[in-house]
């Protein structure tokens, strides 16, 4: 599965970072970055984004953060099964 992005879901009251290597828009808050999209995210998801991010599945109400390090392959963790 990959993370399906709208352009609303891009948009945030806060400021909008430059879009990730594979073009998710993100606020950053802290050294994190949040994102909201559509759809479980997979291993090629961010993997620019640091490790502690955290994306909104408001598609299927799922909350994910990020385990793995920035650079690598992602690994997402499913908050709501924990």
């Amino acid at each position: 599965m990959a993370i399906a992005q709208t352009k609303s879901q891009g948009r945030g009251i806060g400021q909008v970072h430059p879009q990730s290597d594979g073009g998710l828009n993100y606020v950053m808050i802290g050294t994190i970055w949040f994102m909201v999209g559509g759809g479980a995210p997979g291993t090629a998801d961010a993997k620019d984004a640091p490790k502690g991010s955290l994306y909104v599945d408001d598609t299927n109400a799922k909350f994910y953060i990020k385990s793995s390090a920035s650079g690598v392959n992602s690994t997402w963790i499913d908050l709501t099964t924990q």
